[in-house]
């Protein structure tokens, strides 16, 4: 996980990548089946209590698969439920959500030996994430939409095209 950037003076906007390799199951996964549970997105705010827009999401499947996948952001460490099963989260936890972006089958290309789904806000609308007060941290979960099976617990990149303010 990193942020690609550098930190601008206090009162601009800039862009920025951050880069995240969730820790998937890969046990055979049913639709609706939690891929990956809740995790640290360290430092994905450049600055305590900062917020950013995201302006793009890539993915790159490195084992060729093509799956529906929900991306859940959390302003707090939740538990969404546990791996391989439904989601199971408590009300409270659930008022943690900041946002969720889904990620359609169609929306992957194959590109031989892998496969590549970039979306932007014309696909999800404009998305803005608030970190909680004192934090530079968000944390992400990930439920499939498809029957799916990974290769490895690596097989997923995922990459956040940030536009902070």
């Amino acid at each position: 996980m990193a942020l690609i950037t550098s930190v601008p003076p206090t009162g601009q906007s800039f862009n920025g990548i951050y880069e995240w390799t969730p820790t998937v199951d890969t046990n055979a996964l049913a639709a609706g089946d939690i891929a990956a549970v809740t995790e640290e997105l360290n430092e994905f705010f450049i600055r305590p209590g900062g917020g950013a827009y995201i302006i793009g999401l890539t993915l790159i499947s490195k084992t060729d698969t093509a799956p529906e996948l929900d991306f859940y952001l959390f302003e707090t460490n939740v538990s969404l439920g546990t791996l391989n099963l439904v989601p199971s989260i408590t009300d409270a936890n659930a008022l943690k959500l900041v946002q969720k972006i889904n990620v359609a089958t169609t929306a992957w290309e194959d590109l031989g030996g892998c496969q590549v789904a970039s979306l932007s806000t014309s696909d999800f609308g404009v998305r803005y994430l608030q970190a909680a007060s004192g934090s530079r941290d968000v944390f992400g979960a990930i439920v499939t939409g498809t029957i799916i099976t990974f290769g490895s617990a690596s097989d997923l990149v995922v990459k956040l095209a940030l536009e902070f303010r």
